[in-house]
């Protein structure tokens, strides 16, 4: 069978037809949500807030320090680790991580969440993150600010170097000058190489002199490195979680486990065609249902005992059944036979046909029950049947459980067959109906049965449904009746007795 997309409607229809199954759902998961609220109550929360100000840019403004960048800090190995080693039991980073949280609430205002069982291990939480994120961010500015000033002066000292070695040669140039003469051809050469080792020396010293002012601004930055970086409020009194927090948790399980159960209940389900509607099962086959019974399966021999010893019709069951035995056409006082067929495996529906014939005994009609088929519950019936027949009691005075061909009143033969593989036996002059529970049998399985029905002659001419579903609105009646027999039984007079 090809898989078809459910739409919405059916798989609500599916939902609510299996509502008992997602009931136990919602209520294990319900169950679940109360015990974890009550074994996990709701944790206490404090915060702190740690000033991060801006650095300087190449333009002179203050730019801000990126919050989502301190966030991760925050909650980083360098921070957490100090902090989860210093608590007895310790915790991983792992856990501190589920149980502190730094978002950014202003302008370089950092604020550090921190979750804990009790008050005072919220608050300590708090605290010490913020404490150990100024620590790292004070430490690292100071290590980089020192770095920078080493380089620095690594360069000064080298363009110091240089300008004191172009001093030298200049000092040389002026003697050489001196002692061969200026106007000489050595002498004016010395004199160009001069003018050119001045113009060097210069630049030089306005190379050292920007270098130095670098070395007086980093350290400057050095000894500022902890300055503007700070716990700005200390950890606030720790809050539990509100009721409506537990309420919103419990709320969401149940929400939870409608939605896994009804899941379950579409992947279980989704294939499942068997008819519930009196209108479907009448349709399925177009024959119109004659009469619905509730009835409670029997399982054991001395169950059916019990029931043939106990059982009082209703006054509501014995006018209905009393009515489809007169739109049947079945006479008082005349013989006659209902065949009710019922399929396999199908316990509940094996209960119309000793429902009908201790309501029809009830009524003040002779009546002989038999039982044909090798189900296993027809057997227990059988059985059963036998059992009181040879105790010699006499359950009702018009009800024969012995068997056999009443001559003077109703005989119900209850005919078991196999869904698969219907054979129904010939019963000539009788009123032929099929018994099926709602939920148990497919279009296909009734199908065959009304074919197999058919074939033998007796055509059924009507449909009694045992145990409708309760919020089953349609009644099974078809707009014309397709079978003669049905028709004919449906256009018939009242006969006296039944009236």
């Amino acid at each position: 069978m090809n898989e078809q997309l459910l739409d919405v409607k059916r798989v609500l229809h599916l939902v609510w037809r299996h509502r008992v199954l997602a009931s136990i759902f919602v209520v294990v998961a319900l169950v679940g949500s109360v015990a974890f609220v009550f074994l996990r109550p709701p944790l206490y929360s404090s915060a702190a807030l740690v000033l991060l100000p801006g650095s300087s840019g190449t333009n002179g403004q203050s730019v801000g320090d990126d919050m989502s960048t301190d966030s991760q800090i925050a909650t980083s190995a360098a921070v957490l680790s100090p902090v989860g080693a210093r608590i007895d039991p310790s915790l991983s980073l792992v856990t501190l991580r589920q149980r502190i949280h730094a978002s950014g609430t202003a302008t370089n205002v950092l604020q550090i969440t921190a979750l804990a069982n009790t008050p005072a291990e919220a608050e300590d939480f708090a605290n010490s993150v913020a404490t150990h994120l100024v620590k790292f961010v004070t430490t690292n500015g100071a290590a980089t600010n020192a770095s920078g000033l080493v380089a620095l002066q690594a360069e000064a000292a080298q363009l110091t170097k240089q300008v004191n070695d172009v001093n030298g040669e200049i000092t040389a140039l002026n003697g050489r000058i001196a002692a061969v003469g200026a106007s000489s051809s050595a002498g004016q050469a010395d004199t160009t190489l001069l003018g050119s080792l001045t113009a060097q020396q210069s630049q030089s010293t306005l190379q050292v002199d920007s270098i130095n002012s670098e070395i007086a601004v980093a350290q400057l930055g050095t000894s500022a490195a902890n300055a503007g970086t700070e716990v700005i409020q200390k950890a606030t009194t720790a809050t539990q979680a509100s009721l409506l927090g537990s309420i919103l948790t419990v709320v969401l399980g149940g929400l939870i486990g409608l939605a896994v159960g009804s899941m379950l209940i579409v992947f279980l389900f989704r294939g499942d065609r068997r008819l519930r509607r009196r209108d479907q099962i009448a349709e399925a086959v177009g024959i119109p249902v004659v009469l619905s019974l509730g009835t409670t399966r029997k399982a054991k021999t001395a169950e059916w005992i019990e029931f043939f010893e106990t059982y009082q019709p209703s006054s509501n069951d014995r006018w209905r059944i009393r009515k489809t035995l007169r739109d049947l056409e079945i006479q008082e006082g005349a013989p006659g036979t209902l065949v009710v067929l019922a399929l396999g495996g199908d316990a509940d529906s094996l209960m119309a046909a000793p429902q009908i014939a201790l309501c029809a005994a009830a009524l003040g009609v002779p009546v002989s029950l038999n039982v044909t088929g090798k189900d296993p519950k027809a057997v227990d019936l059988r059985v059963a049947m036998e059992r009181i027949a040879m105790s010699g009691r006499q359950l009702r005075p018009d009800l024969d459980l012995q068997g056999g061909v009443h001559p003077v009143g109703l005989t119900v033969v209850s005919m078991v067959v196999d869904p698969v593989r219907p054979e129904v036996l010939v019963a000539r002059g009788g009123v032929t109906v099929l018994a099926v529970s709602a939920g148990f049998a497919t279009v296909e399985e009734l199908a065959r049965v009304a074919i197999s029905a058919a074939d033998c002659d007796q055509p059924i001419a009507g449909i009694v449904v045992t145990n409708p579903e309760p919020d089953d609105p349609t009644t099974g009646r078809l707009p014309e009746a397709p079978s003669p027999l049905a028709l004919a039984a449906y256009r018939a007079p009242a006969r006296a007795g039944w009236a």
